[in-house]
């Protein structure tokens, strides 16, 4: 199960997300996420995980659009 908990920032237009989860392989797996309200029809969730190394990458970027 994957948790996260957020603080929204500029209104809660953008929402920063950290947590974590158990992967069967890896063990605990630290992830970061930032939800953004582009506009009132449009949010963008990336969600950024961490290299061995300690560098950061993009784990996924999903793009939402309201249907009219």
């Amino acid at each position: 199960m994957l948790l996260l908990t957020g603080v929204g920032e500029d209104g809660g237009r953008t929402i920063r997300w950290s947590g974590g989860c158990t992967d069967r392989e890896k063990g605990e797996v630290t992830l970061e996420a930032v939800t953004r309200q582009v506009d009132e029809d449009h949010f963008v969730l990336e969600v950024f995980g961490t290299a061995p190394d300690g560098a950061q990458y993009t784990v996924q970027e999903t793009s939402y659009t309201r249907e009219s």
